[in-house]
């Protein structure tokens, strides 16, 4: 057998090492990269759709919150119109009137008194739910 001096020994282990450097510089780039870059793509494309969803979510609330909103507001009108009614009726008796009609005529300071009822109520319907 022949015996390889330091010098062939050298030029092996140099060629050794630098297919060993070349195969990790390869495996770099052709296999670690593309696969960092797919998980990243991957987040980005999980965390894009979960902020879709939030934002649908969050308008869906909203669309809810606000037919809830106008359904409170317009019962909440319905009573204010009840209310003035009530209070138009109860008033003609007492204004003197002897009549057993509803909406008799009232004297304008009470119709005055009932029509700025009649706004602060539905005034106060509007700031209570905002449609």
């Amino acid at each position: 057998m022949e015996k390889l001096n330091t010098n062939d020994l050298l030029k092996y282990s140099l060629a050794l090492s630098s297919l060993i450097i070349g195969m990790s510089v390869a495996y770099y780039f052709v296999v670690y990269i593309p696969q960092k870059d797919k998980i990243e793509r991957d987040v980005a494309e999980k965390n894009l759709q979960l902020q879709i969803k939030k934002e649908r979510d969050e308008k869906e609330e909203a669309l809810t919150q606000k037919k809830g909103n106008l359904i409170l507001y317009t019962g909440c009108l319905g009573a204010v119109e009840r209310d003035y009614m009530i209070n138009w009726n109860r008033n003609c008796p007492v204004s003197g009137i002897d009549t057993k009609e509803e909406n008799c005529s009232l004297p304008d300071h009470i119709v005055k008194n009932l029509e700025d009822f009649r706004k602060n109520e539905t005034d106060s319907c509007s700031n209570d739910f905002p449609h």
